[in-house]
């Protein structure tokens, strides 16, 4: 059996206004979706101790679907000491309405400090949720701005995607989904470790970049994409990558403009830890790449689910203001996927441009 979506249609988990009674409650914990090769780079448990606890003792305990799916996070008993936040307020992702954004001047554009560097002995791994693609630790490799609290050093960048391209991201733009999400995750410095910036609700930023189908390969992902191959299986232990990955590569080619909230973890624990940034422009992948991440499993057998739909639902921001660096709230706009294009003109003439589902 396949992993599926828990909704048949990728715009029937857009906003939920009255969640279930399930979200208001709150067990145990933990985090899985990032997994380093202790054995290829012994350095990086240290930095991803917080984003990546043991993958053999947590993996099962949530997933995307049926009774360890997202409905239930909230109520598993996932056997840390972190506290399980699934349930809480301020939750991750959220549907991004353009008209209800406010711009804040103070924001500025990121500084993506030595993103121009490649990564240092840079590994793929599939652990079960996600693939993960992380580097020895380097503190010269920060993003910072204006209105943040410190810099905050790069850990490690993972995806989420769709069984098809109607679907996939975690954030929706006015309910208009995409094929994939690539998430650049970070830790503050100033709090010394990943585990300590877990606490902090300023301890994690993450720059998120959604994708849209294009006809042609995008050949700065292409390392990527290849190695997806050699690691079609859940795995504790990551692959080498043999060519370099240059984080600056993987952002879009205009990368100052883009919406801030503040928001959790979108995996167990759900920590309410984490400023989002999400960018305004996307990045094209092919059908082709697609198809690769599509053929990676959710366990350590050939025969194991396939992973696919490891997006979580879109939640209420519950009070919470989603800021935007750039002074217009008309431009500029997302581009929506071929397949979008025509739920997009539906909303702006029948919803003004909100949601239907909102």
């Amino acid at each position: 059996a396949q992993l599926v979506a828990a909704s048949g249609s990728p715009f029937e988990r857009t906003c939920y206004t009255s969640p279930p009674d399930i979200w208001n409650r709150t067990p145990g914990r933990t985090r899985t979706e990032n997994m380093a090769s202790s054995r290829l780079q012994p350095a990086l448990s240290l930095v991803l101790f917080a984003l990546t606890l043991s993958q053999g003792s947590y993996a099962a305990h949530w997933s995307y679907i049926g009774e360890t799916g997202p409905y239930f996070w909230p109520n598993l008993d996932l056997g840390s000491s972190t506290p399980n936040e699934c349930g809480g307020k301020f939750q991750s992702p959220v549907d991004i309405n353009e008209r209800y954004t406010d711009y804040d001047g103070n924001m500025g554009p990121l500084r993506f400090n030595n993103y121009h560097r490649a990564l240092k002995s840079p590994i793929i791994v599939n652990n079960g949720h996600t693939a993960m693609v992380s580097g020895t630790p380097d503190r010269e490799v920060y993003v910072e701005g204006n209105s943040l609290s410190g810099k905050y050093q790069f850990a490690q960048l993972h995806f989420h995607w769709g069984a098809n391209s109607s679907r996939g991201s975690e954030h929706t733009f006015s309910g208009t989904t995409y094929p994939l999400e690539m998430h650049l995750v970070h830790f503050n410095q100033n709090y010394g470790s990943a585990p300590e910036a877990m606490r902090r609700r300023d301890g994690f930023l993450v720059v998120a970049v959604l994708f849209e189908i294009s006809r042609e390969n995008n050949p700065n992902f292409q390392t990527i994409v290849d190695a997806l191959s050699r690691v079609r299986t859940e795995e504790s232990n990551g692959v080498e990558l043999p060519n370099p990955v240059v984080l600056n590569d993987l952002l879009p080619a205009i990368s100052s403009q883009y919406y801030r909230y503040n928001g959790s973890l979108t995996t167990p624990p759900c920590s309410q830890s984490v400023i989002f940034n999400i960018l305004t422009n996307t990045v094209p992948i092919s059908e082709q790449q697609m198809e690769q991440f599509r053929q990676l499993r959710a366990g350590s057998q050939d025969d194991s689910p396939l992973l696919v739909d490891n997006y979580r639902p879109v939640l209420p921001l519950n009070g919470r203001q989603v800021f935007r660096s750039f002074p217009s709230a008309s431009t500029p706009l997302f581009r929506p996927t071929e397949g979008a294009t025509s739920v997009l003109l539906f909303l702006l003439a029948y919803g003004g441009g909100r949601s239907l589902l909102c």
